[in-house]
């Protein structure tokens, strides 16, 4: 079964997490610091036109983050500044079930002639 692993508890991150539990769609929010703390504790005051709700979410802190299985989709929700780390972080987390290794990453270079060239590792 898919599940939708939000990285980030932002306004956007906790928004699609709160239409996902609304909906019956299986998810983990993922953030960290007092936004998670208090999403984890007292749950997400949710405004929407039609009323507020106050919604208890499936949040885990970075910390602890949940185990990946290899149906899950991330989705990033993280500030773009934040996105090179993020992604360097769940770019290596294990997939459970699995025994495939990290993908090899390569390096690219411009040096003098301005062109992409590829060096190894």
């Amino acid at each position: 079964m898919t599940r939708y692993v939000i990285i980030g508890a932002g306004a956007v991150g906790a928004s699609l997490a709160a239409q996902f539990e609304l909906n019956g769609i299986t998810y983990a929010l993922v953030g960290r610091g007092a936004q998670i703390s208090h999403i984890r504790e007292h749950g997400l005051s949710y405004q929407r036109p039609s009323g507020t709700q106050q919604i208890k979410l499936s949040a885990f802190d970075l910390g602890d983050p949940p185990e990946l299985a290899p149906d899950d989709i991330l989705l990033l929700t993280v500030k773009s500044q934040d996105a090179a780390g993020a992604l360097a972080f769940w770019s290596w987390r294990p997939v459970a079930g699995t025994t495939a290794r990290p993908p090899k990453t390569c390096r690219w270079s411009r040096f003098r002639t301005g062109s992409p060239r590829r060096l190894p590792l």
